[in-house]
């Protein structure tokens, strides 16, 4: 059972619950989201495999008691099977964000959260990935100004390098062109909304 600090709207730290807890009562919690981008300007999305979905290159909870930069190597660690050197990390910013929903089974998930953004030049070979294979089925590689573009556009499709890694650990890398419904959005918001203040950075940083 996860459990996770929770704060006051200043940010006092109030104690911890179970991290069902924090979302049924709308507790503000802390999270980071990291992305990895290399120095031709592309940038890493995770592809989730409950959704078959791409979003940020790694996220997650920060635990009770784990400051962001805890959370940070370990959710790397798990997700691709790569060590993060903090030097090498940079804060891109920091947001608070706040939204509802109703599940399936009619109870709500209200989440809270304070939100760590961190980016990482990657210089390391693709062999290196070594994925959860039960929550990530791999990462895409894309241009950031190409998929800005395709955010900007809500049309089109844009080549993607994808890479995967079969049963036995062996890293494949393949071709595929993808659209925007591909990307991971929820109901209130739209790809360029979720995804472009990161890419602007990122492409700020490489050009």
């Amino acid at each position: 059972m996860e459990y996770l600090d929770y704060y006051d709207e200043e940010g006092n730290n109030l104690g911890f619950k179970t991290k069902e807890e924090i979302h049924t009562e709308g507790l503000w919690h802390n999270v980071i989201y990291f992305w990895l981008y290399d120095e031709e300007g592309n940038i890493y999305f995770q592809i989730k495999k409950d959704s078959n979905k791409f979003c940020m290159t790694s996220s997650g909870h920060v635990l009770k008691d784990e400051t962001s930069d805890d959370a940070l190597k370990r959710k790397v660690l798990e997700d691709l099977g790569i060590e993060i050197d903090h030097c090498d990390v940079d804060l891109a910013d920091s947001i608070t964000c706040e939204y509802s929903e109703t599940l399936n089974d009619g109870s709500a998930w209200i989440d809270r959260i304070k939100v760590d953004i961190f980016t990482s030049l990657y210089k390391d070979d693709l062999s290196d990935f070594n994925f959860d294979k039960n929550n990530v089925s791999g990462i895409i590689k894309v241009n950031a100004c190409e998929v800005l573009e395709l955010f900007e556009n809500e049309k089109g499709t844009i080549v993607a390098m994808v890479v995967t890694q079969d049963d036995s650990g062996k890293i494949n890398v393949t071709q595929k062109n993808v659209s925007i419904d591909e990307f991971l959005v929820n109901s209130r918001e739209t790809a360029f909304v979720k995804y472009g203040d990161i890419l602007n950075k990122l492409i700020e940083e490489v050009y």
